[in-house]
């Protein structure tokens, strides 16, 4: 009888310790799910953080210029060591149908939602994109060696008509799959003229 109740102490033991070793196991992969979900909202929040300071900071130079030409002036001059691709275009809106117009001047409606006064013929146009490493540091030339390709990039599309510059800005992972800015910032800036 003593031979018995040692198999089964040892059995109840044994099922104890595998139930504890199970147990053991599910906690560290939830565990460890836990901590690659944290690490990767972390990066999120880094990049958010990262992409709302540079689009700010665009905005803010559109918003401080006094014409179209002052404000490409100022974002050459911020990022004048950047590798930047800058894109200049008139765009002539005679024979545009009405709906294509309230498109080239998007944020350019009264409160009520309604269209403000009718737009003027040419609307002045001009893209900058301006580089950023994988560490959200300007991509200039001296630094292009070290890492092949830019990581992030900054588009500012800057437009001029009836006196109003409006900006839309909007900072991209060019390593992503996704076709989803990170972060976007419509800016109007009201430089008076002839109403």
């Amino acid at each position: 009888m003593n031979k018995r109740n040692r198999a089964q102490a040892s059995s109840l033991f044994l099922l104890e310790l595998t139930m504890a070793i199970l147990f053991f196991s599910i906690a560290s992969a939830v565990c460890v799910q836990i901590f690659v979900k944290s690490r990767a909202m972390s990066l999120h929040a880094e990049e958010l953080n990262a992409a709302v300071r540079e689009v700010s900071s665009a905005a803010e130079i559109v918003r401080a210029s006094k014409s179209r030409a002052e404000a490409e002036e100022m974002i050459r001059s911020f990022y004048r060591d950047a590798v930047i691709w800058t894109e200049m275009a008139g765009e002539s809106m005679a024979g545009m149908p009405e709906e294509n117009r309230a498109d080239v001047s998007d944020g350019m409606e009264t409160a009520g939602g309604s269209s403000a006064e009718p737009m003027s013929e040419y609307v002045s146009r001009a893209d900058f994109t301006v580089y950023y490493d994988e560490e959200f540091r300007l991509f200039t030339l001296e630094n292009a060696g070290a890492s092949a390709d830019p990581a992030y990039r900054l588009q500012i599309s800057l437009a001029e008509a009836d006196g109003m510059l409006t900006a839309e800005l909007a900072f991209w992972d060019d390593a992503a799959a996704a076709d989803a800015a990170i972060y976007e910032q419509s800016a109007a800036h009201y430089m008076g003229g002839d109403r």
